[in-house]
């Protein structure tokens, strides 16, 4: 997934989380269940921070971070071009439900 490209058209979304934390799988939960109201105009794709080692293998994922303190993390493309990006979970609902994903 991270050499994966950015797709040049439509919305494309990188959600990394801590897959130890009952609100951020509540929060996938509910991506889910707004799947219908997306999937025509977004992919998103999801991956577990935990994963990741360091900061650096984590910008593979989710490069505009320098460094992350708060999970999750979520970055958004619109035609290729990255156009918005937070931390933390009040942030990452709050971008997901103002773009429609939620």
């Amino acid at each position: 997934m991270p050499s994966d490209p950015v797709p040049s058209a439509g919305k494309y979304v990188v959600l990394g989380i801590a897959t130890y934390s009952p609100e951020e799988l509540q929060l996938l939960d509910d991506l889910e269940a707004a799947h219908e109201q997306w999937e025509r105009s977004s992919k998103v794709v999801v991956f577990d921070v935990m994963a990741c080692r360091d900061m650096n293998e984590m910008r593979e994922y989710v490069p505009p971070f320098r460094v992350v303190v708060q999970t999750p993390v979520v970055a958004l493309w619109d035609g290729g071009k990255l156009v918005e990006s937070r931390t933390g979970l009040r942030m990452t609902r709050e971008l997901l439900q103002n773009r429609g994903l939620l």
